[in-house]
């Protein structure tokens, strides 16, 4: 009875091991991985920031589109927690000009109160950098159609985590854009 217990014993590591063959390891794609190293030297340098310049800042992202449309999203951070969401949508005239559409604000207490679809998330960067990665690099599945654009800004930091399906004319951008990034502010009003 011992050499059944030993034979099934070696059949199951047999079929295990055989098992273990034929699962897809599903290799990333090099222009996701490469996608994925640039947005991971963007997350060190942030980490190598102190834990104090790191606690209080404020960033405003944007999207504009060829009909003259731009929306502004401002995020205040204070002591690693966004305190207010500031939205502003504009539209650019012929003169270069550009006119107030809609606006508003939320603090604390109103957060995600909004619905607006062209507003940015309720994020501290450091969930920004999760939802690039997350939403606008690894879960694009047809990456051969997808050119990716992570960009770092002169201090290191997330510029832009896009992508872009190839062959489109308008409005091709999907993805976070870094308009203005203030450390050490909770107020970024006048970069936009």
């Amino acid at each position: 009875m011992n050499f059944n217990r030993v034979y099934f014993a070696m059949a199951m590591c047999v079929l295990i091991a055989c098992s273990n063959d034929d699962v897809d390891t599903h290799d990333i794609d090099p222009k996701t991985q490469a996608a994925l190293d640039d947005l991971a030297e963007i997350q060190s340098n942030w980490d190598e920031r102190t834990e104090e310049s790191r606690a209080d800042y404020c960033y405003v992202t944007s999207r504009c589109s060829f009909t003259g449309s731009c929306y502004y999203t401002e995020i205040q951070v204070q002591n690693h927690a966004v305190v207010a969401r500031i939205y502003k949508e504009t539209l650019r005239q012929i003169d270069g000009s550009e006119e107030l559409v809609t606006n508003w604000e939320e603090d604390s207490s109103l957060l995600g109160s909004h619905d607006d679809v062209f507003a940015s998330d309720v994020s501290t960067y450091d969930e920004l950098l999760v939802t690039c990665e997350d939403k606008y690099i690894s879960s694009i599945e047809n990456v051969d159609d997808v050119s990716f654009h992570i960009n770092a800004s002169e201090e290191g930091l997330l510029d832009a985590c896009v992508y872009e399906m190839d062959n489109c004319f308008d409005d091709c951008t999907t993805g976070i854009n870094i308009h203005a990034f203030e450390l050490a502010s909770s107020d970024c009003s006048d970069s936009y």
